[in-house]
């Protein structure tokens, strides 16, 4: 009988062993999901800003604007005129006007601010 309950303790043992790292396992990647829930946003903002300081970026929306100050120049009517206007209000919103050149940036300006 005595090697029957010590057989038994061994099971359970073996078994509660087996649910604790099973537990860890799960409890570890758990906290993993919640680390990398917080960090993950902050990591990507980084990314961005420094993508946005990048010189290809910078001159490719300079660029685009060019092209949508020459296409605003040959428009003829006002409505086109009126969604080129908001297309740059669209895609230079929240960009850094300093950053362009000054009839360029008159350019932001006016269809941002009208005038």
């Amino acid at each position: 009988m005595r090697n029957f309950f010590t057989s038994l303790a061994l099971v359970a043992f073996f078994f509660l062993c087996a649910a604790g790292v099973i537990g860890l396992g799960v409890g570890g990647r758990y906290l993993t999901m919640k680390i990398n829930a917080w960090l993950s946003p902050q990591e990507q903002n980084v990314k961005r800003e420094v993508f946005e300081q990048t010189k290809s970026y910078n001159e490719g929306m300079e660029q685009q604007l060019i092209k949508y100050r020459l296409e605003h120049s040959k428009a003829a009517d006002p409505t086109e005129k009126a969604a080129i206007e908001s297309a740059v209000r669209h895609a230079y919103g929240d960009y850094d006007e300093s950053k362009l050149a000054p009839e360029l940036m008159g350019f932001v300006k006016q269809c941002k601010y009208g005038g």
